[in-house]
């Protein structure tokens, strides 16, 4: 990740782009343990939980979420536009509407705009989310993670058992979740 300073030479005092940034390590944190999968169409991508199904792509999904732990507590409403496969745009905004951050994101590169720190950084690649306790995952991946798929496609074989999937991803990490109805409610890394 490579940031440049702020977009403006006024950058206002006392706000920080640390409690945003490690919201969004939050959201990302909690997507890949949710309980249940979004409801997403099924019709093309069925046995596939990976893949965001077609119908899905030109949609706009509005997520609301919020954290109360460690580091404190506070919520924002995500907008997640899916323009098509590998192209969307994230946006937070805080309760009150004023906005906290925004990613506009293609295949493997994005640009991160923190709105209240006057920050913006290119992304390359991976997301590095320590602070989620996951390890890096394509740039690309973030939709899936927002409306309960798996992150990462299978690189070779998937073993498939009963309502489970196993396979490796093309860095050899081995994942496991478990379907209903062809979509992931659980899933380990």
């Amino acid at each position: 990740m490579r940031c440049v300073p702020p977009l403006r030479a006024d950058r206002r005092p006392g706000v920080a782009a640390g409690p945003v940034a490690a919201l969004l390590c939050l959201v990302l944190a909690a997507a890949g343990c949710q309980r249940a999968a979004l409801p997403l169409s099924t019709a093309d991508a069925a046995g596939e939980p990976w893949r965001l199904p077609a119908a899905e792509l030109a949609t706009q999904r509005l997520l609301r979420v919020t954290y109360d732990g460690p580091e404190g507590e506070g919520s924002f409403k995500l907008t997640l536009r899916l323009a098509a496969d590998g192209r969307y745009q994230a946006r937070a905004v805080d309760p009150f509407g004023r906005a906290l951050w925004s990613l506009d994101a293609a295949g493997d590169r994005g640009l991160w705009l923190d709105h209240r720190a006057e920050v913006a950084c290119r992304l390359d690649g991976r997301f590095d989310l320590a602070a989620a306790q996951l390890t890096p995952f394509p740039l690309a991946a973030l939709p899936a993670l927002l409306l309960g798929r798996l992150p990462e496609p299978p690189v070779g074989g998937v073993e498939r058992d009963g309502d489970r999937v196993e396979f490796r991803d093309a860095d050899g990490r081995r994942w496991s979740a478990r379907l209903e109805a062809g979509l992931p409610v659980a899933w380990t890394l």
